[in-house]
């Protein structure tokens, strides 16, 4: 009986994973028409780190974005999470911060779900209404009851600075703490909020020193962060692109077909799971 039962589970087994074969591989064979878009590598948006040295003031350099972004990467390493960059149209639709508003900025966000941090730079000779569009951003944050509960401490402790050299930013960086530290915090929030303030801290902190020295780390910075797309870039092929994506006559048939032959199979595999399972307790008992 034992054999009997045995042969009848491998069985059925190899019925149920050829009925998933049928959906994964039913068409295989049969050419699938893309998207000539997808796939394309994304432009490099800055291939040259602009060099400050000691004898070079900041305010010179023609873009800080590289540098800023180096100095962030050099001091959270592998914690540093915001590796996404985020272009003019996305800062305006986070920050509601339009282009005209600044004169030069970096900023970047997770690429990963679940993931928090986030920093903003923005230089502007008048500061004030970016002051009042990252503080709104971080009100929004802090009282945004859709976060994970892991990361409203984060949201706590966000930091919104003024540099007093016409730079102004906001600061979710550092990554999530360990899970040994949470649970020694336990329900203790405010020393989760203070874990992360400090970790903001040192970013701020970093590029503060920045700003006094002008020394950029040696870091690759497009390494770490993705740029984001530049839509003149992207070369599209308008032939290819123009063209109507036809599907296969009888394609969506035979793809239904599978499927349902694939439920059916299925059906039978259950049924006659079941009946094993009858008759291997009936024959214990």
């Amino acid at each position: 009986m034992k054999n009997k039962f045995i042969k009848r589970m491998g069985a059925i087994a190899l019925v149920a994973v050829m009925a998933i074969s049928m959906v994964a591989c039913g068409n295989a064979d049969k050419p699938v028409e893309t998207d000539p878009v997808q796939g394309t590598e994304a432009p490099v948006v800055n291939e040259t780190t602009p060099v400050v040295d000691e004898t070079t003031p900041v305010d010179e350099v023609i873009s800080a974005a590289d540098s800023i972004a180096a100095v962030l990467i050099d001091t959270y390493g592998e914690a540093y999470l915001a590796t996404q960059m985020m272009d003019a149209s996305m800062i305006e639709m986070m920050y509601g911060i339009t282009a005209d508003m600044y004169d030069d900025c970096f900023a970047a966000m997770p690429m990963m779900m679940g993931h928090v941090d986030e920093v903003v730079m923005l230089h502007a000779t008048d500061v004030a209404p970016l002051l009042e569009k990252l503080n709104a951003r971080k009100d929004a944050l802090a009282n945004d009851m859709f976060q994970y509960p892991a990361n409203l401490p984060r949201l706590a402790a966000i930091d919104v600075v003024d540099f007093e050299n016409g730079w102004v930013g906001l600061f979710i960086l550092g990554g999530q703490a360990d899970m040994a530290l949470q649970e020694e915090w336990g329900e203790d929030t405010d020393k989760a909020v203070t874990y992360y303030t400090e970790q903001n801290k040192k970013g701020i902190d970093a590029l503060k020193q920045y700003f006094v020295d002008g020394v950029v780390p040696e870091v690759d910075v497009y390494t770490v962060i993705m740029p984001p797309y530049v839509e003149e870039d992207i070369i599209i092929d308008e032939e290819v692109a123009s063209e109507d994506i036809v599907i296969e006559e009888g394609l969506v048939e035979d793809i239904t077909d599978a499927i349902e032959g694939a439920a059916a199979a299925v059906e039978d595999v259950v049924t006659d799971m079941t009946e094993v399972v009858t008759e291997a307790t009936e024959a214990q008992g």
